[in-house]
């Protein structure tokens, strides 16, 4: 259990220092079933942080079913880390009007805020509720 306890989170414990040497920072190794013991703690949480899927063959099979697992059921946002992020890009907000919907907003702007970054907000709907052909291709914005 030592070896668990001074593994990655201590590797991650002094490359947050490296970064934010101000941040007050606690490490703490839970024994449990991962997705029940993430859902308990998003109950006190602000925001979890969790990447796009686990590690291993099977682990990207389920594409990141932690993910998916706290945005159904965490009781916080949940942001889903993938890919390396553009620091001089934009918040994109998706929106979709309902009442969950709000709170993405308000947190969209007061990171926005917080960075110094553009707002875009872009809203998706469905046109139809058949099946999602293969070859829909990429996504290409409008030109107005």
């Amino acid at each position: 259990m030592r070896e668990l306890g001074d593994g990655t989170p201590a590797e991650a414990e002094q490359r947050t220092r490296e970064i934010a040497p101000r941040l007050d920072i606690t490490r703490q190794v839970t024994v449990g079933e991962p997705l029940m013991v993430l859902e308990i703690e998003s109950r006190t949480a602000f925001l979890v942080v969790v990447g796009s899927r686990g590690p291993g063959a099977f682990g990207s099979l389920l594409l990141g079913s932690t993910a998916v697992h706290l945005a159904a059921y965490g009781h916080c946002p949940v942001l889903v880390v993938r890919g390396t992020p553009n620091p001089a890009g934009p918040v994109l907000l998706a929106v979709d009007g309902s009442p969950a919907g709000e709170r993405a907003v308000e947190l969209a702007f007061a990171e926005a805020k917080m960075r110094g970054a553009v707002l875009p907000a872009l809203h998706v709907r469905v046109e139809s509720s058949g099946p999602i052909s293969g070859n829909c291709g990429p996504y290409r914005p409008r030109s107005h």
